[in-house]
């Protein structure tokens, strides 16, 4: 499992309302609260593959100018009973 903090750049005119919503929506990310054009969001990942497609995801929502990796927290996968 991968845990990140990232910090989310926002276009001057970003629709906040609306990407609050599509990231509440998606179960892999956790909204802070904005602060004027910055958005911190948690993020939870299965590999880095997934990591990866998240961070393209979020990075192409309207009005994200820049995602910054702000910490990221690898989980090895619990041991098999």
């Amino acid at each position: 499992m991968i845990t990140a903090g990232l910090l989310l750049s926002l276009s001057p005119d970003a629709e906040i309302s609306e990407l609050m919503r599509l990231l509440e929506e998606h179960p892999a990310f956790l909204p802070g609260v904005p602060l004027d054009r910055w958005l911190p969001v948690a993020m939870e990942a299965r590999d880095d593959r997934e990591s990866r497609s998240l961070h393209d995801w979020i990075g192409a929502q309207s009005g994200v100018v820049f995602v910054d990796v702000i910490h990221v927290n690898f989980e090895p996968e619990p041991l098999p009973l």
